[in-house]
């Protein structure tokens, strides 16, 4: 997807604005990501939304769940006070108004939280949507969900898709990447190793590593060949890239 390794905004500038808001995703844009993260849920009346949660009780203090609840009930939500005060009245973004607004702005990576048949049909409205915004060019899809890729796959043979993964034997990571005919690997700090990211490139797949927030952390995956980091802080992650200080820890 590119040659330097990414700085990736999770779930937006999370370390500083209420995750997955409008708020969150400007702030990445300003702190020099090269893509956002976001994570997507399907309303009741079949709406693509923004968030990480099944439920609005963490960040809205409403304990149903997303498919239960319809779009115009989820945007009376207030889900910038749980973080901060300054943010008071930031509302779940649509994925429509988050791809509108990163255009010609940032790429984004789109973790679809579950497939068919828990969101009905979630897969083809999201392609709709990618292609009805002409975002392939600017997009991936990544899940665990390991039915919806191979939905995705189907539907769409050019679509960029990612496996996160919790397996920590790279032959099986390897043989799930090929199964899916995903462009990149996501894997956790605490599964990451470096066979894993040797066997990766020797097969032509970018890994990418979550979540990485203190610089010193960001430095040794840097030094270890990550293609690109997951963080809450893409401010500090764009402060090492500029400096070149990963590559003198190798």
């Amino acid at each position: 997807m590119t040659k330097h390794p990414l700085n990736i905004a999770h779930r937006g500038a999370s370390g500083h604005a209420p995750e997955n808001t409008m708020a969150a995703f400007r702030l990445a844009v300003e702190q020099g990501a090269d893509w956002i993260e976001l994570d997507v849920h399907q309303t009741a009346d079949g709406r693509l939304v923004v968030l990480h949660d099944f439920t609005m009780r963490r960040t809205a203090g409403d304990p149903r769940p997303v498919r239960a609840l319809s779009l115009e009930q989820i945007k009376k939500f207030d889900v910038g006070s749980w973080r901060d005060g300054t943010y008071r009245g930031e509302r779940v973004p649509t994925l429509d108004e988050v791809l509108a607004f990163a255009a010609g702005r940032i790429r984004v990576f789109i973790e679809l939280k579950r497939g068919s048949p828990f969101y009905p049909d979630i897969e083809r409205r999201l392609l709709d949507m990618i292609v009805r915004h002409r975002a392939k060019d600017r997009v991936a899809i990544s899940s665990f969900d390991r039915a919806a890729l191979k939905t995705l796959r189907g539907l769409d043979p050019e679509i960029a898709l990612g496996l996160l993964t919790r397996k920590t034997r790279p032959r099986d990571i390897l043989k799930e990447a090929e199964l899916l005919k995903v462009q990149s690997i996501h894997i956790s700090t605490h599964r990451l190793s470096k066979n894993i990211l040797t066997q990766a490139h020797t097969n032509g797949l970018p890994v990418y590593v979550y979540t990485v927030n203190r610089p010193s952390l960001m430095k040794r995956y840097l030094a270890m060949g990550a293609d690109g980091l997951f963080t809450n802080y893409p401010d500090r992650l764009d402060e090492i890239l500029r400096s070149g200080t990963a590559a003198k820890t190798a």
